[in-house]
């Protein structure tokens, strides 16, 4: 491609949010509009499939079933089993792009505190799903951006906040 031609083209991305804990989609709205206008600045077209993983506030009670467990008593949880029910959620979203998108879109996953976890253990294949969205996202997911998501478990806490999910 010539100089010109490349700077024509637009690359086409859709954005899933994976929330922090207790968050909603309504509660990314502003992230939204504001990819929206930036899109206007960059050589980049946010796809109107983007979205927020569809999860309630609700939701995170199911977190509640781990809690009287050994596994969580000592920071051992098992990350398929603690979070499947959000694996299952970003795979619901992810669907939804595929659908309204296509397969050819580009994917940027966005994960917001606890959020960033479980997008990099979806990626990671800790969801052992082998789903055709598992398979496609993949393949297509160009970039994951995590906000205020802790890395490393603590070393030095005097309790591990993550029980072992890390």
């Amino acid at each position: 491609l010539t100089t010109n031609e490349s700077d024509s083209i637009r690359k086409r991305v859709a954005v899933l949010v994976c929330p922090a804990q207790f968050c909603v989609p309504e509660d990314y709205e502003m992230l939204f509009e504001n990819l929206s206008l930036l899109q206007k600045e960059v050589n980049v077209d946010i796809a109107s499939s983007s979205q927020t993983v569809p999860l309630g506030r609700t939701d995170w009670i199911k977190v509640a079933r781990q809690l009287p467990t050994r596994a969580f008593l000592q920071a051992e949880l098992n990350v398929k089993e603690t979070l499947d029910w959000y694996f299952q959620a970003i795979e619901d979203g992810l669907a939804q792009i595929f659908e309204a998108e296509g397969p050819d879109v580009d994917i940027c996953l966005v994960g917001h505190s606890i959020g960033g976890w479980v997008a990099r253990a979806y990626l990671g294949g800790m969801s052992l799903s082998s789903s055709a969205v598992h398979q496609l996202a993949i393949k297509r997911c160009t970039s994951l951006v995590t906000l205020g998501t802790p890395h490393l478990s603590p070393d030095d806490a005097l309790v591990d906040q993550t029980r072992g999910l890390l």
